[in-house]
């Protein structure tokens, strides 16, 4: 199987869906369990599209959508466990920073 259908009535999943509950365990098996099927499907796919966030979990056949944005969730385990530390630069466009410190996750163990 490549992924957890989203209920029972198909086979299809939402894999950004997936990633974001497999981040909200507090359990690392429980988030490999949840994660691992979607490696799976990215892995095994036979669609030569950027990675499409509907699939069937069945054959690992992407459903329609492809290259879509909603895929950056699949980085949100990396956003929760890193800490960034932002210093912002004055009289400047909002968005121009002068220092920017990223401190390396420990995800597990």
């Amino acid at each position: 199987m490549c992924g957890l259908p989203l209920d029972r009535r198909k086979t299809f999943t939402k894999s950004d869906w997936v990633v974001w509950t497999a981040t909200l365990t507090e359990n690392e098996n429980d988030f490999i369990a949840l994660i691992d099927p979607i490696w799976k499907y990215a892995d095994e796919t036979t669609a030569r599209v950027p990675i499409s966030d509907l699939h069937e979990t069945t054959n690992a056949k992407r459903i329609n959508f492809k290259e879509r944005s909603v895929v950056g969730g699949y980085f949100i385990k990396l956003l929760k466990e890193i800490k960034i530390q932002v210093t912002k630069k004055t009289n400047e466009k909002p968005f121009c920073y002068t220092n920017i410190t990223i401190t390396r996750p420990k995800l597990y163990g």
